[in-house]
Parts: structure tokens; sequence; C-alpha cells
């Protein structure tokens, strides 16, 4: 025989029931928000034979001439992107593999950097694009510390760890 009637205790069980399929419901719709923003916040690797490849690294290019002679070519650890910010890990090196000798590149000989505080011909650069055009925002060649940890989040931070 049915009953017309709740008791108190199946009302206030059936009330909870509800109240839980609620929060479960709002909570995988914030799942789904959090995996659709972080798909559009994730950094893409700038890959091999893409147009912009040769145009980020022939923007630091100069740069990097400048402080550790030239001709130089670029061996990428890393080079990312993120809409109108990208961030690159590269080594340098003399066209064919050649080693570069810190102590005798311009920024030892001619501008008078300490050898000992750089390491290596490792750069790492910040770039960002202006009406169109790709520009070094930020570089350190040799850096011997994490110089970049929590620089500019604001601007930089999908490219970041620790941001």
């Amino acid at each position: 025989m049915k009953r017309p009637y709740l008791r108190a205790s199946e009302a206030h069980l059936l009330h909870k029931r509800e109240g839980l399929m609620r929060h479960f419901i709002l909570y995988l719709f914030t799942l789904s928000l959090l995996s659709v923003q972080s798909a559009w916040a994730e950094p893409k690797a700038v890959e091999r034979g893409t147009e912009l490849r040769p145009t980020l690294l022939n923007t630091i290019r100069p740069f990097a001439e400048q402080n550790l002679g030239a001709p130089i070519e670029f061996v990428v650890t890393e080079l990312s992107v993120d809409g109108d910010v990208a961030l690159g890990r590269l080594s340098a090196q003399r066209p064919g593999g050649g080693k570069i000798v810190i102590d005798e590149t311009p920024m030892v000989v001619e501008h008078g950097e300490n050898s000992a505080f750089i390491d290596g011909p490792e750069i790492e650069v910040f770039f960002v694009r202006n009406g169109g055009v790709w520009e070094v925002y930020e570089y350190a060649i040799g850096a011997t510390d994490v110089w970049w940890i929590a620089f500019e989040c604001d601007k930089f931070g999908t490219l970041l760890p620790g941001c």
C-alpha cells in the first residue's frame, strides 16, 4: 500500500539527495569550464617547418650575434607561443655545431662581462607581438639563475612554470 505522504526522515533524505545531486552537477560543470579554460591557455610548441619558427629565431639573432659574435645558429630546447607572447630557450653554436668559446665572445672581450658568471651560450628570450611584428621583450644569455621565475606572470604566465 502506497503512503500519500513522506515521513520527515524520508523527506529529509530525499532533499539531501537532491542537494548532493545539484552539487555534483555544479562540480562537473565547473570541471568542464576549467578544462576548456586550460585548453585555451595552453601554449603551443613552435615546430620546425612553421613560418613562425624562423621569424622568432631571426628576431633574437641580432642580440645573440652582438653578444656571442657572428655567425651563429640555434639549437632549440623550447620555443612556445601563446597568442601575442612567446618564449624561447635556445643554445647558440657556430654553424655546423662549432662550440662558442665564451671567453672569446664580444660580451666578454668588448663589453667586459665576467665569463665566470656566464653559463655558456644558453639563451632565454621572451617575445611579444606588436602590430603583427614580433619583438624581443627581454632576454638573457648564459644566465646562472632562474631570472624569469614569476616574470610578469600577467603577461607570460601561461609560458612559465610557477606563475
